[in-house]
């Protein structure tokens, strides 16, 4: 529920240009638009409750240095995507 508070006001503008892309011009790829950006602020609830499901199993205490590190690294990498490409 905290992280919904902080991500309201960065996704909200987005959202509501999108929602006004698809009443106005209404084509497939602004609808496409709309399913990316959904997935895309679901995509840290549904990993988050995966992982926090799963993170009292003991084969993820095993491999958490591993998990820190991939995650860590995937961050950096979309960081640098985002620096360089956008």
């Amino acid at each position: 529920m905290l992280f919904s508070f902080v991500k309201v006001p960065c996704a909200a503008p987005m959202l509501l240009i999108l929602l006004s892309k698809i009443l106005i011009g209404g084509t497939i790829q602004d609808l496409s638009l709309l399913l990316v950006f959904g997935a895309g602020v679901l995509t840290p609830f549904i990993g988050v409750g995966i992982i926090g499901g799963c993170g009292s199993s003991s084969k993820i205490r095993e491999h958490r240095d591993v998990i820190k590190a991939a995650s860590g690294m995937i961050l950096i990498g979309f960081g640098f995507w985002l620096l360089f490409w956008m």
